[in-house]
């Protein structure tokens, strides 16, 4: 049985950015309120560091689900589909995760939603980058590797994770199905599969770039940015 669940709109995006550092104050409250099932995942990661903002990051999406529920930060139970997207069937509504070195951005949504933040490529070979952050992607046709920025490359990568996120399936949906038309300087259209969905880009938010997607066109006119839990 649903629970109560606070109401938004399915073109409605509550978009959280929140600063680690930020988060690293609520830290012990955090850590309080994760369940038995929330450390069996946390201490799946390998170092100290990484589970320690697992902790974290997890600690921070419960405090954030449970602004949209009448129960118990520690009732509400979250889980992932086969192909890694969490949800709960606690609530009657949709929620996306991401985080760099920077932030932890959580969007929640009254229909599917994807989210992605990054604030810079590791290590990474920026021709293989090139073709692996626009495959598909409408800038892929207008720019050689040599002639586009760091910052172009960010908005796109986030722009086609987001994508793959809310549609579900993540990096492994096939890009080349899926048809992109710029509607404005913010937003995409995109066709896959017969279906419509929109990507926002929201600019650098936190020293990241961040961008969602839903299904809605003037879902940009309805995302409300957040900076505290």
């Amino acid at each position: 049985m649903l629970i109560n669940a606070a109401k938004l709109l399915p073109q409605e995006i509550d978009c959280y950015v929140l600063n680690t550092e930020y988060l690293r104050g609520y830290e012990t409250a955090l850590r309080k309120i994760l369940t038995n099932d929330d450390f069996e995942d946390i201490y799946k990661f390998k170092s100290e560091n990484l589970r320690s903002n697992a902790a974290l990051y997890r600690g921070a999406l419960r405090r954030i689900l449970s602004k949209y529920s009448s129960d118990s930060k520690t009732s509400i139970l979250i889980n992932k589909d086969y192909c890694g997207k969490p949800f709960s069937a606690d609530l009657d509504l949709s929620f996306n995760i991401s985080h760099s070195t920077k932030c932890l951005v959580v969007a929640v949504c009254g229909s599917e939603v994807g989210v992605d933040c990054e604030n810079g490529f590791r290590g990474m070979d920026i021709e293989n980058l090139f073709t692996e952050a626009l495959k598909g992607h409408p800038l892929q046709s207008e720019f050689r590797p040599e002639c586009i920025s760091q910052n172009e490359l960010l908005r796109a990568w986030t722009e086609k994770e987001a994508f793959a996120k809310a549609v579900g399936l993540g990096l492994s949906l096939d890009f080349d199905q899926s048809k992109w038309r710029k509607q404005n300087e913010n937003s995409f259209s995109i066709c896959y599969e017969n279906s419509m969905w929109y990507t926002h880009y929201l600019g650098k938010i936190e020293g990241s770039h961040i961008s969602v997607c839903n299904r809605f066109k003037d879902s940009f006119k309805s995302i409300k940015i957040i900076k505290k839990l």
